[in-house]
């Protein structure tokens, strides 16, 4: 699967043309995710939500401005974090409040992350239509992050307890 991830000012505008090309809400919620140090070849992640929990792999990908990702769901979040603290050690950990939609081959989450703010990421197998999605619903190329949420909170390869 790939990723692509945005930063927007806020979701009213978006969710406005979500609903217009009738796009389906199928979750919202809150989810917190730690981030293990991976000497910056990608993102390794646990993902707690309130009834699952799941591990992510991601790597950047420069010539199409996409993650490609890798998602697995878990069912002991907490024993696999703290393997993982003494493997790798983690290098942030985030929370954040999220919306899922559905259309067509796309999910569209809107998220926000306190101190990093509103994200637009659009989750797909092809990453041309995917850069269209983006521009359909407001933003563009200059928008676009390529550091996951882990780097983009720390700043650094700083370790955390």
């Amino acid at each position: 699967m790939k990723e692509l991830k945005a930063r927007c000012r806020g979701f009213a505008e978006i969710e406005q043309k979500l609903r217009k090309m009738e796009a389906r809400k199928v979750f919202e919620g809150k989810e917190s995710a730690t981030y293990f140090e991976t000497e910056g070849r990608g993102a390794l992640k646990i993902v707690e939500a309130e009834k699952e929990g799941g591990f992510g792999l991601a790597a950047y990908n420069g010539e199409t401005g996409c993650f490609d990702i890798i998602y697995t769901p878990i069912l002991e979040p907490n024993g696999v974090r703290r393997i993982f603290n003494k493997l790798f050690g983690s290098i942030a950990k985030i929370e954040l409040e999220k919306k899922v939609f559905l259309l067509g081959p796309f999910e569209v989450w809107l998220v926000h992350i306190d101190r990093l703010g509103n994200f637009v990421i659009i989750r797909g197998e092809n990453e041309e239509k995917m850069h269209e999605m983006l521009e359909r619903l407001g933003l563009d190329s200059e928008n676009v992050v390529d550091k996951d949420f882990g780097q983009l909170l720390t700043h650094s390869e700083e370790k955390i307890s």
